[in-house]
């Protein structure tokens, strides 16, 4: 879990390094849940 977390504040950075915190703070909405399998 620990790896989800880190790897999903890297994307969140990532995302406002190249879009800019301006646009970051105009798209986040309530958060949603989803389910979602992977395979490894």
């Amino acid at each position: 879990m620990e790896i989800a977390k880190a790897n999903l504040k890297e994307a969140i950075e990532l995302y406002a390094d190249i879009w800019g915190i301006d646009d970051v703070e105009r798209t986040i909405g309530d958060p949603e849940l989803a389910k979602v399998e992977v395979a490894v």
